[in-house]
């Protein structure tokens, strides 16, 4: 298990899945912030943070959208034997809009 950083290739899978569901509500686009930290958690023990920025364009955000892709990155991670949990931290602009589930 990685303890200390996340490699490129992890980055770069987890980067892709939020890419590729969230571009348009990103700050900038496709190419918007999304920033990964190793942080401990209340027991002591390492997880993945990862900040997306977020804007105020396209189409309400979906909970439910949001509750999947944490799945999926929790899944890839597994998948590439890394079993620290990943925690997103979701960076909402003022005015955000949502879709009720």
């Amino acid at each position: 298990m990685q303890t200390e950083m996340i490699s490129e290739a992890t980055r770069g899978k987890i980067d892709g899945i939020l890419r590729g569901e969230l571009a348009s509500y990103l700050v900038d686009g496709p190419h918007g912030r999304i920033e990964f930290h190793i942080e401990n958690d209340s027991d002591g023990d390492p997880m993945i943070v990862i900040d997306v920025h977020y804007n105020q364009r396209g189409e309400p955000l979906s909970g439910a959208k949001l509750n999947r892709l944490l799945v999926r990155v929790r899944d890839e991670l597994l998948q590439t034997g890394d079993s620290r949990f990943p925690h997103i931290r979701h960076r909402f602009a003022n005015g955000q809009r949502f879709q009720r589930v």
